[in-house]
């Protein structure tokens, strides 16, 4: 029984201690009220909540871009988070002393006094942490591998974030010593980055990669990666988010609150490199955050690379892209290299420069071929048993195959390949359409024909796409 009790008093010991935050009170690179310390302490087991009342007369308060914050500028790379638990809450500058940026949150840790020191804005090596409300810019090291957000552990997550931007989130940090990668992920796993409705981070103006993921098991949701904080104009990451040599990460959601708007990059929108079993939903990419505006990635939107069995689907709106990719990458989706079982499902794909989804892989099936349409339906034929898609096309690629601009729906071939598809269509529309084998692999589009009472064709209106439901950046002050 005395057992009992002295775990008991210990463990409401503990917990005093811990539930007192430890609060940042000024901008100084080190030294007591300082982030730094903060983190060293939480590291300790100190308290496990870092919170933020800085005043405004801190040599480190700024105006800038038209908004006010106070910004953090490290002469050293600040501790690595150590402890599991650890929670680093921005949004308590908002709470303590008051909404003075109504563009973004209040504190910025700014990398541009550590200029020829290696290190990054935070890393964190432990489990289950949190940080939420912060700007987070100009970590270039002397190798031009700084990195924003560094994480190693698990279950982490980061939320209504500036990665990369100024605090206005209208524009790069710094224009020469801006985030290496924005967010990178290189070990652990079920690291959450954004989420909900206001739990999106903005991720832009990094000159590597926005998001880099290195492990499994982690999503990404809610983000605006490549744009500035109003979704509508180009802040670019080289690359939006690159997964490379991992699996089962979810990029998006059906749920529109956890779109991911990533666009305006410079070169790829979503690039897959011996990545396999990875999943792409939901998101628009190449687009403004309301759908309608062209906000084109310089590459492919997404490119799978020597990767297999990724899911890129359903609901993603994938449009604008490939302007200065050259004829290699110029696509709405490019399937390149050695990779087999990549099911493309029930996205909206135009506008792209070439077209909207290419094979270059190590099995490219063979698309549908449409021989009937009329106002009520599709018939044509495709390799025995696979599933069929059929979308209008808006205005189709110059080469009359595709792009699919609005899916109509789908039917499964018999084991002849005969397939016909029951639709309402208004005539003069044109149509194309997909299969996917009994392996998952999906084809290119089909040649696209008319639709006309009986009568096959040939040419297409401009059939247009209403974008819905905008997912919605904000932030929101924690209790002091």
């Amino acid at each position: 029984m005395r057992k009992y009790a002295l775990t008991i008093i210990f463990l409401l010991v503990f917990f005093c201690l811990t539930a007192q935050a430890i609060v940042v009170t000024n901008c100084d690179s080190s030294g007591p009220g300082s982030l730094y310390g903060a983190i060293q302490a939480a590291n300790a087991g100190t308290s496990l909540s870092i919170t933020f009342n800085i005043p405004n007369t801190d040599p480190g308060y700024t105006t800038e871009a038209g908004v006010s914050f106070w910004r953090i500028k490290p002469t050293n790379a600040l501790p690595t988070v150590t402890q599991d638990n650890v929670v680093i809450d921005g949004r308590t500058q908002t709470a303590n002393q008051g909404d003075t940026n109504p563009s973004g949150p209040e504190v910025m840790i700014d990398g541009t006094a550590m200029s020829g020191v290696n290190g990054n804005g935070l890393t964190i090596s432990a489990n289950k942490c949190t940080i939420e409300g912060l700007v987070i810019s100009n970590f270039f090291s002397s190798n031009g591998s700084g990195i924003g957000i560094c994480i190693i552990g698990s279950s982490n997550e980061v939320k209504g974030n500036y990665v990369g931007l100024n605090a206005a989130g209208t524009a790069a940090g710094t224009a020469v010593l801006v985030n290496g990668d924005g967010i990178s992920i290189f070990g652990g796993s079920r690291n959450k980055i954004g989420g909900s409705a206001g739990e999106g981070n903005v991720i832009s103006g990094n000159s590597s990669t926005g998001i880099s993921i290195g492990s499994n098991n982690n999503e990404v949701m809610g983000n605006y990666i490549g744009t500035a904080s109003n979704g509508a104009t180009a802040v670019a990451n080289t690359t939006g988010i690159n997964i490379g040599s991992s699996s089962y990460n979810k990029i998006g959601s059906s749920e529109s609150a956890k779109r991911n708007i990533i666009s305006g990059n410079t070169a790829y929108g979503v690039y897959l490199n011996i990545a396999n079993s990875n999943e792409v939903k939901g998101n628009y990419i190449g687009t403004g955050a309301s759908g309608a505006t062209a906000l084109g990635n310089g590459y492919d939107g997404v490119a799978v690379v020597n990767s297999s069995y990724n899911l890129i689907g359903a609901g993603n709106l994938i449009a604008y892209n490939g302007s200065t990719g050259g004829v290699t990458h110029q696509f709405g989706v490019l399937i390149n290299g050695t990779a087999v079982q990549n099911t493309i499902t029930q996205n909206s794909l135009h506008d792209n420069t070439g077209l909207g989804i290419k094979l270059n892989g190590t099995f490219n099936l063979q698309p549908p071929v449409i021989t009937l349409t009329t106002v009520s339906s599709v018939t044509g034929t495709a390799i025995a048993n696979a599933i069929v898609e059929v979308f209008s096309t808006g205005v189709p690629d110059a080469g009359g195959s595709g792009e699919g601009r609005t899916y109509l729906g789908s039917a499964t071939a018999n084991g002849s390949g005969a397939w016909t598809i029951n639709v309402s269509l208004t005539g003069g529309t044109t149509v194309t359409a997909t299969a996917t084998d009994t392996n998952g692999n999906t084809s290119q589009f089909s040649l696209n024909v008319q639709v006309l009472p009986g009568t096959p064709g040939s040419l297409s209106p401009n059939n247009a796409y209403v974008a819905t439901q905008t997912p919605a950046l904000s932030w929101s002050a924690a209790s002091g």
